[in-house]
């Protein structure tokens, strides 16, 4: 795995959820046979929580989208590498799955700056970074994430999210 923080979902069923609080969380993420079931967002995962919310770390309270990458409550006390996975509901999942409707590629590009990014410190962003080929990595992950959210929510699942 390369160097980075690189941030995560994982779905789960109550079942799933289950068995994540009584056994290893990380083998059972990174197993194969629940690959479908693991979003990588990679290094994308700042820059989405910033252009959704408009903020750098704080999780503005009245927006489910606040609680997409930064949300959610400690589900157990598993060091993913930077911190334990952390527990977004079905309710949650659902309400986040209605706001990303409106977000569709002029919406993302519309709230995506460089500079101002740069300026703010969001991971991973360099001064130097050329706006479109990062516009392009940021929104190939978001389309990735907010298809991964609405599937999650159309089975009434949980997401796990945690970064590594």
């Amino acid at each position: 795995m390369g160097m980075g923080m690189i941030g995560s979902y994982f779905c789960a069923d109550a079942n799933m959820l289950a068995r994540l609080e009584r056994e290893d969380c990380a083998e059972i993420f990174y197993d194969e046979a629940n690959e479908r079931l693991l979003l990588d967002v990679d290094k994308a995962w700042h820059i989405i929580h910033y252009v959704l919310n408009g903020t750098v770390w704080d999780i503005p309270e009245d927006q489910p989208l606040g609680q997409l990458v930064l949300g959610g409550e400690v589900f157990v006390d598993e060091d993913m590498g930077y911190g334990p996975p952390r527990l977004l509901g079905p309710e949650t999942v659902r309400q986040m799955a209605e706001a990303l409707e409106p977000w569709d590629k002029t919406a993302f590009r519309t709230r995506f700056h460089v500079k101002e990014m740069a300026e703010k410190e969001i991971y991973p962003i360099c001064d130097d970074e050329d706006e479109e080929t990062c516009f392009e990595y940021a929104w190939s992950y978001f389309e990735l994430l907010s298809a991964f959210v609405r599937s999650a929510a159309e089975q009434g699942s949980s997401l796990l999210l945690f970064i590594s």
